[in-house]
């Protein structure tokens, strides 16, 4: 990647980025998202992991997870 790519944040807006410090050889590396959120995924995890959608709630609730 030649350029330093803008990547819209959801909480900071736009932020540049650096690129890439390497090249793969058969497949582009690219930029098209930022970092995420802390407890973006949180749900999309626990879910995997196993638990119930109350469960999860619960967790939020007693400020066990965000």
């Amino acid at each position: 990647m030649g350029q330093n790519p803008v990547i819209e944040h959801s909480t900071i807006g736009a932020l540049q980025m650096h690129g890439l410090p390497f090249q793969l050889g058969l497949t582009p590396a690219r930029l098209d998202h930022s970092s995420p959120t802390l407890g973006q995924h949180t749900d999309e995890v626990l879910r995997e992991a196993g638990l119930e959608p109350a469960e999860i709630d619960t967790l939020r609730r007693d400020n066990v997870i965000r």
